[in-house]
């Protein structure tokens, strides 16, 4: 198996069931799917909800196990 991190950072709908540590899967500007991990949040808003993901980083890394 193999981990992938993805530096980002998104602002999207909020979506308030979102924890620290998930994956999430998210389509790029090219139709592929990228799976970031939520690594930070800001959430915010009362009838118009918003979230702010980052995970921060400099490289893509994979791990083989």
């Amino acid at each position: 198996a193999s981990i992938r991190f993805t530096p980002m950072e998104l602002v999207c709908r909020g979506l308030p069931f979102l924890e620290a540590g998930d994956c999430i899967a998210v389509e790029a500007d090219d139709g592929t799917m990228v799976p970031p991990y939520v690594l930070e949040r800001s959430f915010s808003g009362i009838q118009h909800l918003t979230d702010r993901i980052t995970a921060d980083g400099i490289t893509i890394v994979e791990v083989e196990e």
